[in-house]
């Protein structure tokens, strides 16, 4: 059995549809076709992409652009990175536009 790492469901690979990622974990194909291919983060990806958003905020101020942003939460600039890394990681793994 495998464990869908958007929704946690169960599934048998050998009778289920799913979708690996590069990264060996697999999401069931009910998520895929709705969109949830954001995957649960190990401990060192959330450690990586906090840099990221760090260093994002940090490019943002640089160009004085900050204002773009200022509304948003944590949460809601922390998703933004997690969505901006996440397609560009499932781009990269797909042939050639």
């Amino acid at each position: 059995m495998i464990q869908c790492a958007a929704c946690r469901t169960k599934f048998d690979p050998r009778h289920s549809n799913f979708v690996t990622y590069a990264n060996n974990r697999s999401i069931c194909i009910k998520c895929h076709d709705k969109g949830r291919t954001m995957i649960d983060v190990t401990e060192h990806e959330k450690q990586c992409l906090q840099h990221a958003s760090a260093v994002g905020g940090e490019y943002i101020e640089s160009i004085n652009k900050e204002g773009l942003f200022a509304s948003f939460t944590a949460e809601e600039w922390s998703t933004l990175v997690e969505v901006i890394v996440g397609e560009y990681l499932e781009q990269s793994h797909k042939a050639p536009f």
